[in-house]
């Protein structure tokens, strides 16, 4: 006896989604009394088809299938659709498993459903007419069941044998081949990874040899582009040629090796000069090898490009980057150690450039404290090398909160002093000082403090007390390593 579905059938409901939870009733042709279904083909056990339980009849599964599996039965069923609550999704009467009649029991399909027309050979589907929501399945699916072959014979799972003739008529006729396939018509919504008119999925590796496709005789044509992504291997070593000594290729474009003798011992060289081009463009080659010591030569040496151990020399012109970058990894940079040097010099490598910005906030100490606030404020800093400039300004500043007896810092310097203390430039309004203003950045420090000194007088600090709280600004600039 048939099966009444395919083995793992998914029913689903008008949107495409699959009817978890419910369930499939199976009755007589065109009348409400229930026919028995079963769980083997040689219909002995009957399999749960019920009217009143919900789920009805046999219960589907979270994922939309049977819950005993795959189901048989015989001659010809009315067959109902049920959701989880026990509400009719459809209802198909005529539903014959032995007729040549597809999953709604009729012989049309539905398109873009799981509807089928199914051919079994000992109850397995040999072919299916119709689309299925499994991969690598089309329109029509041939998957022919197991079998032994006889020995030394040519076996084939399909075979066309073409062993009636194709007779032509008087005249000319254009094209006569035993396989036309046109290109697939497709009308593109999403994204496409790669379309094809014929893809052979793998080759077997049983055999002494394993090929995907083996043209035993005749020529080969190809008229659009071909694309290897393995090696193209000739038979017998040493015995077959790129074109022929009439019929010539016009460009050979190569992604991996060349090894011939004739390249090997002599020049590969051009019709003439200025002429011609290894590769081209979205068809390049991936490597280029050159011995140890090779030259690059541009225009017969009016540049150079040169190699030894190590290093890469450009003679005879400069190097213009007109777009991009020029990228260096962590710890390298520009070596300038062909120029003379300082006796104290302990580098000359320029290996880091940076620049940004930075908050400026006014505080009773150099990290920590208390924070006051201000009507605007900005930081810019630029380092080059172990050199760090940085240019600041901090407008109203209000003193809310902060402790009067203490020195104001200006707080959140990106980079602290590693060296020496700094002192830079600084211009301030509404401001109690006495003599001369500069910044100053200690050893160790990541916060600017006003130093204020004037003849005969030790260094002192601008104080909390001094800021004229809601209206004083200060704007700087200071250069450290």
């Amino acid at each position: 006896m048939a099966k009444l579905f395919p083995p793992g059938y998914q029913f689903k409901d008008s949107s495409g989604k699959p009817v978890a939870g419910g369930g499939v009733v199976f009755y007589t042709n065109k009348t409400t009394t229930l026919k028995n279904v079963f769980t083997d083909p040689a219909l002995t056990s009957a399999a749960t088809n019920s009217s009143t339980t919900v789920p009805k009849g046999q219960p589907l599964n979270a994922a939309g299938r049977f819950l005993q599996g795959d189901l048989y039965g015989s001659n010809t069923y009315t067959v109902v659709l049920f959701d989880s609550a026990g509400g009719t999704i459809w209802s198909r009467d005529d539903f014959n498993p032995s007729a040549l009649t597809d999953l709604d029991g009729d012989t049309s399909i539905t398109l873009d459903t799981d509807d089928q027309i199914l051919f079994t050979v000992d109850s397995i589907e040999a072919m299916i007419l119709g689309w299925q929501s499994v991969t690598d399945t089309g329109f029509l699916t041939l998957d022919p069941p197991a079998f032994t072959a006889d020995t030394t014979e040519n076996t084939h799972k399909v075979a066309l044998l073409n062993t009636r003739a194709i007779t032509t008529p008087t005249g000319t006729t254009p094209l006569v081949s035993s396989v036309y396939i046109l290109e697939p018509n497709i009308s593109k919504v999403g994204d496409i990874d790669v379309a094809t008119t014929v893809y052979i999925k793998g080759a077997p590796t049983e055999g002494d040899a394993n090929y995907a496709l083996w043209i035993d005789a005749g020529a080969v044509r190809f008229d659009g582009v071909t694309t290897h992504g393995a090696n193209v291997v000739s038979d017998t070593d040493s015995t077959d040629d790129l074109g022929t000594s009439s019929v010539r290729w016009a460009n050979l474009y190569v992604d991996d090796i060349i090894s011939t003798t004739s390249v090997t011992t002599n020049s590969l060289l051009a019709n003439s000069d200025n002429a011609g081009a290894i590769g081209a463009l979205l068809t390049a080659f991936s490597d280029l090898f050159l011995a140890s010591g090779s030259v690059i030569n541009f225009h017969a040496g009016d540049v150079t490009l040169t190699h030894s151990d190590n290093l890469l020399t450009i003679a005879g012109g400069d190097l213009a980057i007109t777009s991009r970058n020029l990228v260096f990894s962590s710890g390298n940079g520009i070596d300038f150690s062909a120029t003379s040097d300082a006796a104290g010099m302990t580098s000359e490598l320029f290996d880091d450039y940076e620049e940004g910005t930075w908050t400026v906030l006014p505080a009773d100490a150099t990290s920590g404290g208390n924070t006051g606030g201000s009507s605007s404020e900005a930081g810019v800093y630029v380092k080059i090398g172990l050199e760090i400039n940085l240019f600041f300004g901090i407008n109203n500043i209000t003193t809310a909160g902060l402790t009067a007896g203490n020195d104001l810092f200006l707080q959140g310097v990106p980079i602290s002093a590693s060296t020496v203390t700094a002192t830079g430039s600084v211009r301030s309004s509404e401001l109690t000082f006495a003599g001369g203003l500069t910044s100053e950045i200690a050893v160790g420090e990541s916060a600017i403090r006003i130093a204020e000194s004037a003849t005969g007088t030790v260094v002192d600090y601008i104080l909390v007390s001094e800021v004229s709280t809601g209206v004083t600004d200060i704007n700087g600039q200071i250069s450290y390593v």
